[in-house]
């Protein structure tokens, strides 16, 4: 018994002893006299502590505070934030975010809006950036562009000028085809800026919208060899209404949609004295060298189509084998062509009257002049409509004064896809006739074999079919006229090589693929020239 009361008695000593508070003495002397206290604050105590150790004390302080009474950081990083925004969403206060112009929109940069949140709000931005990651984030990450956009919707809801951010979220919605009510609501929550805000900006830049091209015609009419070519299309669209009253019917917007396309290659200008009717009649025969041309060029297309579709050949040629033919433009066609939107205008490209006027428009902005002179005309291009409205409306006014208001600045022509599309039509009405399905090797039987079922209608309305429909029956002619000349009769037999194959540079390869090709061609293409 007595042990025990010696244990319960011992703890209890320990307990005492332990609830026992710590007292720190501290005196601070003013020129009046000493005053002591006694700290009894554990947060209070190590803060003094580190006072008298003069080491790390700025940033004991702020440990001991967020380890006993965080809110009282929280409060005063608050404050320092507050004051941060409130100097950079001044107005006036240089903000990137605060300019809203041309060149401020389209030189954007993320790097250089982060650049000067750290300068000029560091501590906003080191809120931000704890909240995302543990960690600063690499340029141009993912978390590193999350930041910003964080920052940027924030700014913008302190402040409705700090909207930079806002207006190109619209513009990327607004170009990917997003309706203006689901771009309204993404305003609300301060993704983006109201649709009514982002067209006004819109209308703003209208009349940048040809400075480029500006710029080009007066370089054009200046000396320079930098041209240009128009194109446009028709573009119509029929307004219904949701009740049909007298008031209240289909609107037609008749409208058309010009774009300007710089030339890749441009060529110095030349002067033609001679007329046509002084130039020989034997210049328009093809030459022997372009007979050649032609040859060479029909070659490539028949060994490509060998090559991509026989397996012995795609094995030993695919890689040698050229992707294009190689000619003096192959770099330039290389190049990403360089456009630029000029709007749709108001004109009815039925109506000969408004294509006169839309002609007279764009011939006193896109034309180079030069002393009252067309320096050279500029080729219009686009469908057969446009091009024979075009032709109908300078015939129209070739009784005019001058070669400008004979509307001579403009030459039209039929883009390439259109001229794609009437070459395959005069194809289709040669070839394809829905009544020749039991008759083998015709198209249309063909088209059966192949179960093809979107190749129906006009070839307008199926374009890519059709195409695909005489892609594929001419990569099947290639490859059994290639069969027929190695002397084998399916694709699956190995073919007679020349010997001593595999060692042959990837020149000799081609040399001897295009070799074939070229009896191909002169057997079956082109036999009457043999």
């Amino acid at each position: 018994m007595p042990y025990c009361y010696f244990l319960r008695g011992y703890s209890i000593l320990l307990i005492l002893k332990e609830a026992i508070p710590i007292r720190t003495d501290v005196s601070v002397y003013y020129p009046s006299g000493k005053k002591t206290t006694i700290i009894q604050n554990a947060a209070h105590q190590k803060i003094c502590k580190a006072m008298l150790r003069k080491s790390n004390v700025e940033q004991t302080v702020v440990e001991t505070l967020c380890q006993y009474n965080p809110m009282l950081i929280i409060e005063g990083a608050a404050q320092i934030v507050k004051k941060e925004i409130a100097v950079v969403c001044k107005r006036g206060s240089g903000c990137p975010l605060q300019k809203k112009g041309y060149e401020d929109v389209f030189n954007f940069s993320w790097t250089k809006l982060h650049d000067y949140l750290q300068e000029n709000c560091p501590a906003f931005l080191s809120v931000i950036t704890a909240t995302v990651c543990d960690v600063s984030p690499p340029v141009l990450s993912k978390s590193y562009q999350h930041i910003l956009l964080t920052a940027a919707v924030g700014l913008h809801g302190r402040s409705q000028e700090m909207s930079l951010v806002q207006y190109l979220v619209g513009f990327m919605l607004k170009h990917g085809g997003c309706t203006e009510r689901d771009i309204e609501r993404l305003s609300k929550i301060g993704l983006c800026v109201h649709p009514v805000t982002l067209h006004r900006k819109l209308k703003e830049w209208q009349h940048i919208l040809d400075t480029c091209v500006i710029e080009a015609r007066d370089s054009w009419s200046n000396g320079a060899h930098t041209t240009y070519q128009i194109i446009g299309d028709n573009w119509d669209k029929d307004l219904l209404p949701s009740y049909r009253t007298s008031d209240r019917r289909t609107m037609s917007l008749h409208l058309f949609n010009i774009y300007a396309i710089l030339d890749r290659v441009t060529f110095a200008p030349e002067n033609f004295e001679r007329f046509h009717d002084q130039i020989d009649v034997a210049t328009f025969i093809p030459s022997e060298e372009e007979q050649n041309q032609l040859s060479k060029e029909l070659c490539f297309i028949i060994s490509t189509s060998i090559i991509e579709n026989h397996p012995q050949m795609n094995r030993v040629l695919k890689q040698a084998y050229p992707k294009h033919l190689e000619h003096q433009f192959s770099t330039f066609a290389g190049q990403k062509t360089t456009q630029y939107p000029l709007g749709l205008r108001d004109c009815n490209e039925i109506k000969t009257q408004d294509v006169i006027q839309l002609l007279k428009d764009l011939s006193k902005r896109y034309v180079p002049c030069k002393d009252d002179s067309i320096v050279e005309p500029v080729f219009f291009g686009g469908d057969r409509l446009t091009d024979e409205r075009i032709q109908s409306a300078q015939e129209a006014m070739k009784n005019a004064d001058t070669p400008l208001e004979r509307l001579e600045g403009f030459v039209s022509k039929i883009e390439d896809f259109h001229r794609l599309m009437n070459f395959l039509e005069a194809i289709h009405k040669l070839t394809y006739n829905t009544q020749s399905g039991p008759d083998r090797c015709t198209v249309y039987y063909f088209r059966n074999v192949l179960n093809m079922r979107n190749v129906k209608g006009k070839v307008c309305n199926s374009f890519r079919a059709y195409k695909m429909l005489y892609y594929v029956i001419l990569d099947a002619v290639c490859l059994l006229m290639f069969l027929t000349i190695m002397n084998v009769e399916t694709i699956e037999e190995q073919l007679p090589l020349p010997e001593n194959f595999a060692e042959l540079t990837d020149s000799e390869k081609v040399t001897w693929i295009d070799s074939v090709s070229l009896k191909i061609l002169r057997k079956w293409f082109l036999a009457h020239l043999s």
